[in-house]
């Protein structure tokens, strides 16, 4: 990746499969962040405070992470994914917070937001691409919410969003048919 100088979201697939085949017993969370109102930084300080952001990012997380055992990757714009290793929920959470504020301190005085959704793996034979999914619909039940910055995945947020597409489709299709 250009911005942040560490694997690609194609690399990231590989070395997570990797990671999670040989686990060994360890419990794993697939985790997604992104930055607030990112487009906002890059039009009002430019795109160079928006890349130093990204770089200052990836610089901490390479830092923070077990290597070997966790990766992550920027996935797209200012959104980034990363597989941990817990033993327990509270350690984890106390671990996203621990990066969150590494993460905020290196930003140097620019001050962001960021919102995390946390997948914690029940179904390791699930693709990379599946969790990411997961971890946005997590991050999505908080993004107006200014108080909540972790949001915890679980299968009814999954069901929620098959109801609001199937209510979507059949909304068009009424339009479609005139039925209004």
């Amino acid at each position: 990746d250009s911005a942040t100088e560490w694997y690609n979201w194609n690399r990231f697939k590989i070395l997570c499969e990797r990671v999670i085949r040989r686990r060994k017993q360890r419990q794993y969370a697939f985790i997604g962040f992104d930055i607030s109102k990112f487009k906002m930084i890059n039009d009002i300080d430019g795109h160079r405070t928006g890349d130093a952001i990204l770089k200052n990012i990836s610089l901490v997380l390479r830092k923070e992470l077990h290597n070997k055992r966790e990766c992550f990757t920027r996935y797209s714009a200012d959104e980034f994914d990363m597989l941990l290793i817990y033993d327990s929920l509270d350690e984890l959470i106390n671990r996203i917070d621990y990066i969150d504020k590494a993460i905020k301190k290196a930003t140097k005085g620019k001050e962001i937001r960021l919102c995390y959704g946390v997948y914690v793996i029940d179904d390791y034979k699930l693709a990379p691409e599946t969790m990411n999914n997961y971890v946005s619909l997590a991050k999505d039940s908080i993004k107006h919410n200014h108080t909540e910055c972790i949001a915890m995945y679980d299968e009814n947020m999954r069901k929620e969003r098959l109801k609001e597409q199937k209510l979507e489709e059949n909304m068009e299709r009424g339009i479609r048919n005139r039925e209004f």
